[in-house]
């Protein structure tokens, strides 16, 4: 979950220091192993997760309980608009909470927050919302 800025610049540094490792190594003959672990070290600096420096964003869910899935966790919610985030749309959450997941049931009209970090994203802060059967959320647009 690297920033695509970051990921370049790491890939741009390892092609250079390759082919230098490679030139200099022929050159005093040491062989290419070296360069191979060289190259292997540097991928290894630069893929560090930087997504665990950002911070948690929140955004306002309002939508129906499709289906769940509770093996995995998992609610398919047909969500309006999450300003900020994501147009309205039918998709899975994951729900890290037991407690969250509890709370859900198919058919139901929820708020809830949406939790993401880098590109993971997940479900909490689970309550029901009034809403009469059918009205949760209008239709979607078809995509």
């Amino acid at each position: 979950f690297l920033n695509p800025v970051i990921a370049s610049a790491c890939m741009a540094a390892s092609s250079v220091s390759v082919v230098a490792n490679s030139l200099r190594l022929k050159r005093a003959r040491l062989g290419r192993h070296f360069a191979a672990v060289a190259a292997a070290a540097l991928l290894i600096s630069c893929g560090s997760n930087t997504a665990n420096n950002e911070p948690v964003k929140q955004y306002r869910l309002h939508g129906e309980v499709v289906s769940l899935d509770p093996h995995d966790k998992i609610a398919t919610i047909n969500a309006q608009k999450v300003e900020g985030w994501m147009d309205a749309m039918k998709m899975e959450y994951p729900v890290k909470d037991s407690q969250d997941f509890s709370k859900l049931q198919p058919n139901e009209c929820i708020d809830a927050t949406v939790f993401v970090k880098g590109t993971e994203y997940w479900v909490g802060d689970v309550k029901p919302a009034e809403a009469a059967p059918g009205t949760c959320v209008t239709a979607a647009p078809p995509r």
